[in-house]
C-alpha cells in the first residue's frame, strides 16, 4: 500500500521565484512548511471559512456558505496539502495551480488585496492513501466580516464592559462620601453643616489627607448619591488584556514625548478593541494632560456606500479633552451613529477637519485600521502638518502602503507594536524600507511591497 501511495502522490513545493512568474499563485507569498495537526487559531477579530478539496485532486469544492465572504476582508489564506514521496511522478505544482485557479474564480478579492497573507502548510506523509483521504486539504480562509448595526451594538457593549460603567452609590457616612468622590484620601475630620441652601441632604465640612502628595485639603461634601465608575480600567488592561494586538497602548507608552495631542480614532468595524485601549489609556493618564482634543470618525454615519464621496462623507465627531466622561460619551455617539458599510474609511477627511478645527493642537496622532485603505487619499495634498499613524491590525507585520504614503507626504511617522518608523521623508526614490520582515521600495512617492520573507 505504501508503494502504491508513493506512486500516486509526491511533494513538489513551489519555490517563491516560480510562484511570482505565475499569474495564479499570488506573488509575495510566505511559504511555510510545517506539520499541520489542527486548525490554527484565527487572528484577532477574524472568522474562519474552510474550502475543502479532495486529496490529490482539483475537483470543484463544496462552496456552501461562501456567501459569508462577500465583501469581507480576506486577511489570510492557508493552503493545506499532504507531503508524499519525492520520487513519485505526481505533479504537485500542477495541482497547486489548478486549485489556485479555482480559488481565484471563487474569491478574486483575496488576490486583489496586497495585504492578504498567503501560506502553504504541509502535512507529513501518512502511512497510506486511506489515511490521507481523511485529512483536510484545500484552503483555510481567515476573514473579517463586514460590520452591521448588530455588531456595532455588541462592540459598544464590549467597550462599556471593558471600560466600566457609571453607578449611583448612596454613602452612609461623610467619610465614605468623600472617599467615593475623591479616591486616595483619608478623612481626618468631618464637621456637620446641616442642609445648605438648595441642597436636599445634609452637608459636611471635611478635612482630608491626600495619599499621593501627603498634603491636606478642605472641602464641602453632601450626602447625596454619588456617581462612580464600576470596573474602571487598571494597569493590567494596558498590557494586552483587550486584544493580543495592544498596539495603541504600547505605542502611546513608548512615545512619551508626544504632547498636546490631537488624537483621531477610527471607530468603525472591528476597531472597538483599539478604541477601548485608547480610552482606557486616556482614563489612566488624563491628569497628565498630554491630550488636548479627540476626533472620532465612522465614515459617514448611516450614509449608503454608493452616496459616499471623498471629502464629504461626514460622521466626524470632535471633542476637547476636558473630562473623561465627555470624551467617552463622544466616542460612544460616533460608534452608535455608524452603520457598518464598506471597508474604506474617511481618514483624510477627518484629518483635515481636525487640523482646521483645532489649529492649536500639538502632535497629531491617527489611530487607523491597517486593513482599511482611506477612500480619500486625494485629500493628502491638503494635509500640511506631520501625522503620526498608529496602525491597528498589523499583527503579522505588514503595513498598508497608504499609511506609509501619508507619513511620507506629511513628514510624519508610522508606528507598529515593534517599530517607530520615523524619518520617512528622508527616503529617496528607489530606496527601501524594512517593516518587520517586509520590504517596501519607494517608487514615485508610493511604497511598493517587494518581499515578505
Amino acid at each position: 500500500m505504501k508503494n502504491f501511495f508513493a506512486s500516486l502522490c509526491g511533494l513538489l513545493l513551489v519555490p517563491q521565484a516560480q510562484a511570482q512568474k505565475t499569474s495564479v499563485i499570488p506573488p509575495h507569498t510566505l511559504f511555510q512548511v510545517k506539520v499541520y495537526s489542527k486548525v490554527p487559531a484565527a487572528p484577532p477579530g477574524s472568522c474562519l471559512f474552510r474550502l475543502p478539496m479532495s486529496f490529490a485532486r482539483s475537483d470543484k469544492p463544496d462552496t456552501a456558505g461562501l456567501w459569508k465572504l462577500k465583501g469581507a476582508l480576506i486577511e489570510r489564506v492557508d493552503y493545506v496539502y499532504t507531503a508524499c514521496s519525492d520520487s513519485s511522478p505526481f505533479d504537485q505544482e500542477r495541482l497547486d495551480k489548478k486549485r489556485f485557479t479555482i480559488l481565484k474564480r471563487l474569491l478574486p478579492e483575496a488576490f486583489e488585496n496586497p495585504l492578504t497573507r498567503w501560506r502553504f502548510i504541509e502535512q507529513s506523509a501518512p502511512p497510506d492513501k486511506a489515511e490521507a483521504e481523511k485529512r483536510l486539504h484545500g484552503f483555510m480562509i481567515y476573514y473579517r466580516p463586514l460590520p452591521s448595526p448588530e455588531t456595532t451594538k455588541s462592540e459598544l457593549a464590549y467597550l462599556r464592559k471593558m471600560l466600566g460603567h457609571d453607578s449611583l452609590v448612596m454613602p452612609k457616612t461623610p467619610e465614605e462620601a468623600y472617599r467615593l468622590k475623591f479616591p486616595g484620601t483619608d478623612v481626618i475630620k468631618a464637621t456637620p453643616l446641616g442642609k445648605l441652601p438648595g441642597d436636599t441632604a445634609e452637608s459636611y465640612r471635611v478635612l482630608a489627607k491626600v495619599h499621593h502628595s501627603g498634603g491636606y485639603r478642605e472641602d464641602t461634601i453632601s450626602m447625596c448619591a454619588i456617581k462612580i465608575r464600576v470596573g474602571a480600567p487598571s494597569g493590567r488592561m494596558m498590557t494586552g488584556m483587550l486584544t493580543p494586538d495592544s498596539v495603541v497602548s504600547v505605542v502611546l507608552r513608548r512615545n512619551k514625548e508626544w504632547k498636546r495631542m490631537l488624537i483621531l480614532c477610527d471607530v468603525t468595524g472591528s476597531m472597538s478593541p483599539y478604541s477601548a485601549q485608547l480610552l482606557a489609556w486616556y482614563k489612566l493618564h488624563a491628569m497628565r494632560k498630554r491630550v488636548d482634543h479627540f476626533i472620532f470618525f465612522n465614515d459617514g454615519d448611516a450614509t449608503l456606500d454608493h452616496l459616499k464621496r471623498a471629502g464629504a462623507c461626514g460622521g466626524i465627531y470632535g471633542v476637547s479633552a476636558a473630562s473623561v466622561d465627555s470624551v467617552m460619551d463622544e466616542a460612544y455617539i460616533a460608534m452608535m451613529r455608524g452603520s457598518g458599510g464598506d471597508t474604506p474609511e474617511n481618514n483624510l477627511e477627518a484629518l483635515k477637519y481636525g487640523i482646521e478645527k483645532y489649529e492649536d493642537a500639538g502632535d497629531i496622532i491617527m489611530i487607523a485600521d491597517n486593513w482599511a485603505t482611506p477612500r480619500d487619499m486625494i485629500l493628502l495634498k491638503e494635509i500640511k502638518k506631520p501625522v503620526r499613524i498608529i496602525v491597528c491590525g498589523a499583527w503579522w507585520g505588514g503595513v498598508n502602503p497608504a499609511y506609509l504614503e501619508i507619513a511620507l507626504a506629511t513628514g510624519g511617522s508610522v508606528h507598529t507594536m515593534e517599530q517607530d518608523l520615523t524619518g520617512l521623508a528622508k527616503l529617496r526614490e528607489g530606496q527601501t524600507l524594512k517593516v518587520g520582515k517586509k520590504t517596501y521600495r519607494l517608487r514615485s512617492g508610493k511604497f511598493i511591497l517587494e518581499s515578505t520573507i
